[in-house]
């Protein structure tokens, strides 16, 4: 199995995680927040849908097609975070310039269908690496540096990760509350 077909077959088995996860919310337990500053449950899940589908995807599709990259290196973060392929374990802000507050999805249903388009679309994107992929062609990311198509697909691994210790916190604080 090379490393395209490996970091798919992780991003795919953890996106189906989520999915079967998100069976067990109700509607009030979807919009949930544990405190002032922080984003529910819903939000939570819109977060990694959007930024998986209108950020990490995009680059990379970017990144197959040639289209303005370069071939930088990777920031002092970024190769730490390849090098134990996780986010630190601790609470992280974005960047403000990137920074946005989360949609609040208005049921289980509006998220379900946001993880199954994703689905599609990684197995849209994933026929692309055979013919186009060049690891020198890069797109900077604002965090890691540049990265080529497979990293940005690794970084969205990893976030989805990441977000697994948020939703731990969430529900905990969903189980403390009776919500």
């Amino acid at each position: 199995m090379n490393k395209v077909d490996k970091v798919h077959a992780k991003l795919v088995g953890i996106i189906k995680a989520y999915r079967t996860a998100l069976e067990r919310y109700t509607p009030e337990q979807l919009q949930f927040k544990p405190g002032p500053d922080d984003w529910s449950i819903g939000q939570m899940y819109s977060h990694v849908i959007m930024s998986s589908l209108f950020f990490f995807i995009d680059h990379a599709e970017k990144c197959l097609a040639g289209h303005k990259t370069s071939s930088g290196e990777k920031t002092r973060n970024g190769k730490i975070v390849f090098f134990f392929n996780s986010f630190p374990p601790i609470r992280l802000r974005m960047p403000k310039r990137i920074a946005v507050e989360p949609h609040q999805p208005k049921d289980v249903q509006e998220i379900r269908e946001g993880l199954d388009n994703l689905l599609i679309r990684i197995e849209e994107v994933k026929k692309n690496f055979d013919t186009n992929f060049d690891p020198q062609k890069k797109r900077e990311n604002p965090v890691f540096g540049w990265l080529n198509a497979v990293e940005w697909w690794q970084v969205m691994e990893m976030h989805f990760r990441h977000h697994l210790r948020q939703k731990a916190r969430i529900d905990k604080a969903i189980r403390a509350a009776k919500v």
